[in-house]
């Protein structure tokens, strides 16, 4: 490490892997995939026949969930297309607009299934594939089937373990800008209405949408996937300014480079704004805390045993688990329980972010 980033303490997504899952080589090694579930990373034929007592259970459960999802999909499309969705290329989208809840709900469940099982392994490749069949139900949606509640709830945590936050926060700010009695039909209603098209959303000129128990109200997963944005953008901005505290004369685009190298956090290397001028970025810092303080505290407002849940996933009963859950996240408890563990395992790929915010809320009186 050089000496501008030596001794400085930075979280690291170390859930999310893309080294070989026994000895942690990496590129440019070459590694193969799992020929099974295709998303654990080898390095060699020894190390992956080392670990298959440990990864055969979940990689059989993602080879079993894919060959369900192909078999939804053939007896799906025998079903008769939508007579106004002509073309072979749209049949597979007629079909499902037509099928009505019998093939097409049998399909949606099979992807939230598969989705799940990918999650069961602890790499970029998993959480890649398990983003796409997230958005394909979006998309699938958007055709005329209001089904896809797990999708609407696991986008944003999903990205955010890709550091990928930009897209995430746009993702949540979208919406959220949604009036709230649309949220429901829109996206049947009315196709020719522009989906997802908010790109480069500043989330330090729009926190205050996500202020108050109301606002909270919409989305609980969204407002908590907002919140662990900001503290992962936290953590990115003092480490920059760290790096430009011990190495003054570092460009801003240098200083940029080596935050990355130790924290990406792409929301700050698109506004090297924020660093260009000494006396906007402690501000700036001060903004985030108090912004992220405010979010919390409406989260909790709304639901005051989120954040205990979040720190002790596994206390009290599931039943009282999956029912407070229920309470404050939309759709069924299984999709709702759901919804919770993506955050959280997106709150756990950030080591130190659930302290932070939690340290934030005490020292402010929010929380005991």
């Amino acid at each position: 490490m050089s000496s501008s980033t030596e001794g400085i303490i930075a979280p690291k997504a170390g859930e999310i892997l893309t080294e070989c899952q026994v000895c942690d080589a990496a590129p440019p090694v070459p590694l193969s995939l799992c020929g099974g579930c295709r998303v654990v990373y080898y390095c060699c034929r020894n190390h992956q026949l080392e670990d298959r007592p440990a990864h055969k259970e979940a990689c059989k459960e993602i080879v079993a969930a894919k060959a369900e999802v192909e078999k939804a999909k053939r007896e799906l499309l025998g079903q008769n297309p939508d007579i106004f969705t002509p073309g072979p290329q749209n049949r597979f989208y007629g079909v499902f607009c037509s099928s009505g809840t019998g093939p097409t709900q049998d399909y949606i469940r099979t992807l939230t299934l598969c989705s799940k099982a990918l999650l069961l392994v602890k790499t970029q490749q998993a959480v890649v594939n398990a983003l796409a069949i997230n958005r394909e139900m979006l998309r699938l949606e958007r055709r005329g089937i209001g089904a896809a509640v797990h999708a609407d709830q696991a986008i944003a945590p999903l990205l955010i373990r890709l550091d990928r936050d930009q897209e995430a926060y746009d993702f949540c700010a979208w919406w959220q800008s949604i009036p709230e009695r649309e949220n429901a039909d829109w996206l049947t209603s009315d196709k020719e209405r522009p989906m997802l098209d908010l790109h480069g959303a500043d989330p330090l000129e729009n926190m205050s949408q996500w202020f108050g128990e109301e606002a909270v109200s919409k989305n609980l997963i969204r407002a908590s996937s907002v919140l662990l944005i900001l503290a992962r953008l936290f953590f990115g901005f003092r480490m920059a300014l760290e790096i430009q505290k011990r190495s003054p004369t570092l460009t801003t685009a240098e200083v940029l480079k080596k935050t990355a190298e130790v924290f990406p956090i792409d929301i700050l290397q698109r506004h090297p704004e924020w660093l260009d001028v000494a006396e906007n970025r402690e501000k700036l810092v001060k903004e985030i805390v108090i912004g992220a303080n405010i979010i919390a505290s409406s989260i909790g407002q709304y639901n005051k045993w989120y954040f205990f849940f979040l720190e002790n996933p596994h206390e009290k009963s599931k039943r009282a688990r999956k029912s407070i859950i229920r309470q404050s996240t939309p759709g069924s408890p299984e999709e709702a329980e759901d919804a919770f563990d993506l955050t959280h395992d997106a709150w756990l790929a950030t080591p130190g972010a659930l302290d932070l915010v939690m340290g934030w809320a005490k020292s402010s009186g929010l929380r005991e």
